[in-house]
């Protein structure tokens, strides 16, 4: 019976241990998964910043070199582009040039050579510039019946 109560002492001492121990390992093993996840998620944060961090740094790069080229389009005195209200403009302009100009060269000329009718005129004014590049095709008519007459 000693014997069966030594043993009965040694298996309770030794048997909340082994429990335990297998208890302790469990506790150890779900610490470290739980740091493991934590290092996982930290990992994941990162390159999400890092990823962020990227997105803007580009966007600040383009936002600099579009600064640096308006800086140099001011310091050469011009802008991005001509604006489509002006090159209108500019077209209007000289088409009403054009319609007061040409009808007045048309009689000028038609007066210094002492040849020539109304109706060119109109056609000059009328015309605008198909009626000035059919009067300088008729005049250039006239100058080789002319030339010709005078040889």
């Amino acid at each position: 019976m000693k014997k069966h109560m030594l043993c009965l002492l040694v298996a309770g001492i030794i048997a909340p241990t082994i429990l335990f121990a297998d208890e302790a390992e469990r506790a150890i093993q779900d610490a470290e998964n739980q740091l493991e996840m934590s290092n996982i998620q930290l990992e994941q944060r990162k390159a999400e910043t890092e990823f962020e961090f990227g997105r803007q740094m580009r966007q600040l790069e383009l936002e600099k070199a579009r600064l640096e080229i308006e800086n140099a389009h001011r310091r050469l005195g011009r802008h991005p582009g001509p604006k489509p209200e002006r090159i209108c403009a500019i077209i209007l302009l000289v088409a009403i040039l054009n319609r007061i100009l040409a009808p007045i060269w048309i009689y000028r000329d038609m007066r210094q050579r002492n040849a020539g009718s109304v109706i060119l005129v109109l056609l000059g004014v009328l015309g605008g510039l198909a009626g000035l590049l059919t009067y300088a095709v008729v005049r250039l008519g006239d100058v080789n019946t002319s030339a010709r007459t005078r040889r």
